[in-house]
């Protein structure tokens, strides 16, 4: 007789373990979507910042590279309209920029996916004025360039480069 009643418990216990499954199953999932908006802001955060310094370690590469005593290739001289400096650039495009150095292109750097980029120096091709600095490292075409995650544009950076040849970076909207 007592092994009738054995019998009988025995599938009320694998019930109850499918349920206890089920439950851990849906306090995990309810968990994981709770933590998963904030997972992705943080990522995207940081792919953001990754962008700025290495936008802003190019433009003040470019500054250094006007402003150095140094002697530099020939290629690098340019003598437009009686204006004489370097034939340095960035171009600026919508998904990256290209750093320009005498005839060559000397970086291309392309964003991680989801950082865009806009302002009055953004183009398509090379069609505009790209940011060059003077000899003596003032900035040519002073400007306000804005660098931001493609869906959320109030999460951004503000790139400030003042006719001084300096770059100041902020955060937040256009």
């Amino acid at each position: 007789m007592k092994q009738r009643d054995l019998a009988a418990e025995r599938p009320s216990e694998r019930g109850f373990f499918v349920v206890e499954a089920v439950l851990a199953c849906l306090v995990v999932m309810i968990l994981a979507s709770v933590a998963m908006p904030r997972a992705v802001a943080l990522y995207r955060e940081a792919v953001l910042e990754y962008e700025t310094q290495c936008l802003l370690s190019d433009i003040r590469y470019m500054r250094e590279l006007s402003r150095s005593t140094e002697p530099r290739p020939k290629a690098l001289d340019w003598d437009h309209n009686g204006e004489k400096g370097r034939r340095a650039g960035l171009y600026f495009q919508r998904d990256g920029y290209v750093l320009i150095a005498g005839s060559h292109v000397f970086r291309e750097h392309r964003y991680a996916a989801g950082i865009k980029m806009s302002g009055p120096l953004l183009s398509d091709g090379r069609t505009t004025k790209p940011l060059t600095f003077g000899d003596d490292g003032s900035l040519r075409n002073p400007c306000t360039m804005y660098l931001f995650v493609a869906n959320q544009q109030s999460c951004g950076r503000r790139f400030i480069l003042s006719a001084g040849g300096r770059c100041r970076v902020e955060r937040g909207a256009p």
